[in-house]
């Protein structure tokens, strides 16, 4: 029995499988280059590092390209950020929260102070009280209310008592009284719209949230679906601007050269271990052929 038809395929079986399985080692092993004068870092051997940690930067800028130019552009996040689940989601947790708060008993106010926003909004109230207090008062200013409020008494009097119209215009000073009244407006409308204010603003605090919640759901019985088309509207006219701010493909590239090298074999041999088995196999058959028909010629 001639012995190389044994051998031959044994022999090119080893082969195979040895080359196969050195070949994928290489693609990461060795993780750094290796030197022949170490200490000087000269003479460095080929095909040090291997492959992946060779060309790591170039490989992460190419996947991190093609993850946001096709597989996560601009229009691809958009259909899924308005997609239909999304919006039965959107409008499922709107619900949600807001079926909470309509069956609260606790006042706005408590409400407020266990969320510890209290203290900071009554400081906004009184800054917006002051703000509105002195707008209403230089608008009436501005109108000339005093003339205004005279000129509509002597209106009303010249058409209910035009007799007297006369007799009041020459007993009065019509300037004077203008000017009085502008002079009250600007000293006391203030405090009257400050007080309102401040009124208002109590008897919101005094409101339990359910009563509130439950009046506002009343108004609006839409209002899920106004927040999804408002959601929806920033989508639309913002997510473009949004998402090339966020640069994927810089991200995705910064995130594969964070990652370490043998973490990465680790993940790829994990995900891979199969298919990778079977090409270390697969060198072993096609020696074994080749160790065959070398025999046989």
């Amino acid at each position: 029995m001639n012995i190389e038809i044994i051998t031959g395929p044994l022999v090119g079986a080893v082969i195979g499988l040895i080359t196969n399985s050195l070949a994928i080692k290489m693609l990461f092993r060795p993780l750094n280059p290796v030197y022949l004068d170490r200490k000087n870092k000269k003479y460095k051997v080929p095909l040090t590092p291997g492959l992946i940690p060779k060309e790591k930067e170039r490989l992460a800028t190419a996947i991190g390209r093609i993850i946001s130019n096709k597989l996560l552009d601009t229009e691809t996040i958009k259909k899924a950020l308005l997609s239909e689940d999304v919006h039965s989601k959107i409008v499922e947790k709107v619900e949600s929260f807001v079926d909470g708060y309509a069956t609260m008993e606790s006042s706005i106010g408590e409400l407020l102070q266990d969320k510890n926003y209290l203290e900071k909004i009554d400081e906004k109230e009184v800054l917006l009280k002051d703000k509105f207090s002195n707008y209403v008062t230089k608008k009436l200013l501005e109108i000339n209310i005093g003339k205004v409020v005279v000129d509509f008494a002597m209106e009303e009097i010249s058409k209910k008592m035009p007799m007297l119209k006369s007799m009041i215009t020459k007993a009065l000073n019509v300037e004077h009284l203008a000017e009085k009244i502008d002079t009250i407006a600007e000293e006391k409308v203030p405090s009257i719209v400050g007080n309102y204010v401040d009124k208002e603003y109590s008897n919101i605090k005094d409101k339990s949230v359910g009563e509130v919640v439950s009046s506002l759901v009343e108004l609006y019985p839409t209002y899920a679906e106004k927040v999804w088309e408002f959601y929806k509207k920033v989508v639309e006219d913002k997510a473009t601007q949004i998402i090339q701010e966020f640069n994927i493909a810089k991200i995705v590239e910064d995130k594969i050269n964070e990652f370490d090298m043998e973490e990465l074999e680790k993940m790829v041999m994990d995900i891979a271990k199969k298919e990778l088995d079977a090409l270390v196999w697969l060198g072993g058959l096609l020696g074994a052929i080749m160790g065959i028909v070398n025999a046989i010629i």
